[in-house]
């Protein structure tokens, strides 16, 4: 993103020089052209800036064993995660809801938020569908729930109530990314200091 913002800025200033007056008088509501497509220029630059910002802090907290980095990063892992399963499709789908399942599956948990917070998959394709039936969380959040089991098309009762007793609605996938990492970090350095 951030390329393509300063090549408008760099590359486009042999171009744009002879075309800016020409959009400075392109007029759409109350906006010209020429201000627009400066704009956007820094807002893709400022985005790109943030977006590897974001990502060394997540790198240098990882490497250098800093909790505060992670939890910022966390953060921002936290609302990536959730436009990401607003494409969610179901126990079935694009390769996209298969990660999902997976995850859900690995990490015992079952969605970004705790459910019994707030409903993540209200916001998903996967809500829209008929085939979700009267299930208000997927089979994969269900506590025992196995690849093949996962997959049937029977309702479980589990699915039915946001209920901790028989899914994972209280876990959450972010919760436990930043519990291992850190759990990681934390066993590294018990290690390091049980060699010295």
């Amino acid at each position: 993103m951030m390329a393509a913002g300063i090549a408008i800025q760099a590359k486009g200033g042999e171009y744009l020089q002879s075309y800016l007056p020409l959009l400075d008088n392109i007029e759409i509501g109350n906006t010209r052209m020429g201000f627009l497509l400066r704009a956007v220029a820094g807002i893709v630059i400022a985005t790109g800036i943030f977006s590897i910002v974001v990502s060394l802090m997540g790198i240098v907290g990882a490497c250098k064993r800093l909790v505060v980095l992670l939890i910022i990063f966390q953060g921002n892992l936290r609302q990536k995660m959730l436009q990401l399963i607003q494409n969610y499709e179901g126990d079935f789908g694009s390769i996209l809801t298969t990660a999902w399942n997976f995850l859900f599956l690995t990490f015992q948990c079952c969605g970004v938020n705790q459910q019994i917070q707030v409903n993540d998959f209200i916001s998903t394709l996967w809500w829209t569908t008929p085939t979700r039936g009267p299930r208000v969380v997927p089979t994969f959040c269900c506590k025992g729930a196995t690849p093949d089991s996962a997959t049937t098309a029977f309702v479980q009762p589990c699915t039915l109530a946001v209920n901790p007793a028989t899914s994972y609605v209280d876990r959450i996938i972010a919760a436990a990314t930043s519990f291992i990492l850190v759990s990681q970090i934390r066993k590294e350095d018990n290690e390091l200091s049980d060699k010295n």
